[in-house]
């Protein structure tokens, strides 16, 4: 289940700056969980706001959700079915804020994770599909992303490629330790 993302790293740490403090959350997998080689990214509020459609709303939603920090590893292979798999962790002050945002992304799926609205469930998570709208060819690609609360997380997970299926989604949910039943 989700254990597996959250264990799977260390403690929580807690950086002072001023009077200001910075949540880093765990890595979302370990280095060789993906089948490809992967990075492993910080996301932090700036990132989210970068890929969003409507910064501004994605703004009120984050700050209103007590977002902390995140996380992301992403696997690439070019030459496979799935080009891309990325697990994204987002931490939340609550368990409340956590699900606050999950909602927003239900309401809002095209600003907070570029789908169109939900295809409907994969376990507890909520499964979206984007198709490309002629924007970028060659770039944009299809993809299949789910998103899970487990507390004061939020578990991103998506993959794209030329012919992803929702059973590439099941398979790196799996991967990434969501239960899908």
């Amino acid at each position: 289940m989700l254990g597996r993302i959250v264990a799977s790293a260390p403690a929580l740490l807690l950086i002072a700056c001023g009077a200001a403090s910075t949540v880093a959350p765990p890595p979302p997998l370990d280095a060789d969980a993906l089948a490809s080689p992967s990075v492993l990214a910080v996301v932090d509020r700036q990132v989210i706001l970068d890929e969003a459609v409507d910064p501004e709303s994605v703004a009120v939603a984050l700050g209103a959700a007590g977002f902390q920090a995140g996380a992301e590893r992403i696997a690439r292979d070019r030459d496979a079915r799935v080009r891309e798999t990325s697990v994204r962790v987002l931490r939340f002050a609550s368990d409340e804020g956590a699900q606050a945002w999950a909602d927003y992304v239900r309401t809002h799926p095209v600003d907070a994770v570029g789908a169109a609205p939900a295809a409907g469930t994969i376990g507890r998570a909520t499964v979206y599909r984007h198709l490309p709208g002629g924007c970028c060819p060659g770039k944009d690609l299809p993809s299949w992303t789910a998103v899970a609360v487990s507390g004061a997380t939020v578990v991103v997970v998506t993959v794209r490629g030329p012919d992803v299926t929702r059973d590439d989604l099941a398979a790196a949910m799996l991967t990434a330790g969501l239960a899908i039943t």
